[in-house]
Order: structure tokens, then sequence, then C-alpha cells
């Protein structure tokens, strides 16, 4: 049996994020992935993600976290606090049923972005040695 503190791997934890992290090991994560809500009032879990990754990523480990593009700029400025930026890369919607809707912009937006941040310099498997 595996185990990351308290926890089990490859089993689902439901609660709130910010109390079950509490007892991550610090420096144990290789990746963060995440989706939070994009509206305004849910900017702080922006920082308190780019927090979350500074203590439990591995140095060189990644956080992946979707934004929507109302808020992006600011997004971007919250995560870079504690993380580096790395990379854009993004969530592709090919079809008008399955778009994001921004409504208050007047447009149907057909991809989502994904930014990637790193705790330290990334070591993946596409850097090479030299």
């Amino acid at each position: 049996m595996n185990k990351l503190g308290p926890y089990e791997l490859d089993n689902i934890y439901i609660g709130d994020a910010r109390e079950l992290a509490k007892s991550i090991p610090d420096g144990s994560i290789d990746m963060i992935f995440t989706d939070p809500p994009y509206s305004k009032e849910f900017l702080p879990l922006y920082e308190w993600l780019a927090m979350l990754g500074k203590r439990v990523l591995k140095e060189g480990g990644s956080l992946f976290a979707l934004s929507g593009g109302t808020w992006f700029p600011q997004v971007l400025d919250l995560l870079r606090i504690y993380l580096d930026y790395h990379w854009i890369c993004c969530l592709y919607h090919p079809t008008v049923t399955n778009s994001y809707r921004a409504f208050h912009k007047r447009l149907d937006n057909y991809w989502k972005p994904i930014l990637w941040f790193t705790k330290g310099k990334y070591r993946g498997p596409y850097v090479a040695d030299g």
C-alpha cells in the first residue's frame, strides 16, 4: 500500500482542498492539475494554489491550472507570486455546444487556457542535458 502522508495513493478524497492539503507532506508531489471556478470571487484560490505548489511540489514539479479569459491577467499574476511561469497550453472545445460562452464579452470561445507553472526549473523528459 503506497501512502502520501495520511492518504493512500490511487484513491479519491472528497472535501475542501484547502483543508485536505494541509496533510500533504512538503516536497512530495510531482504535479498538480486543477480547474478552479472562474468568477472574480474565486481569484484568491489561485494564490492559494501557488502557495500550495511552492510547499508540496518537488523541485521541478508542475502546477497546471485552467483559467477563464476574463480574469486571465490576474490569475497569471497570482500564480507567479510563488511559482515560475513555464508555458501556456489550451483545452480545445471543438463544437459550439461544448464551447465556453462568455456572454458578457459577446463571444463564443472554443478554448480555455491551461497555465503551466513550475517550482524551480522544470526537469521533465523534454529537457536536454547540457
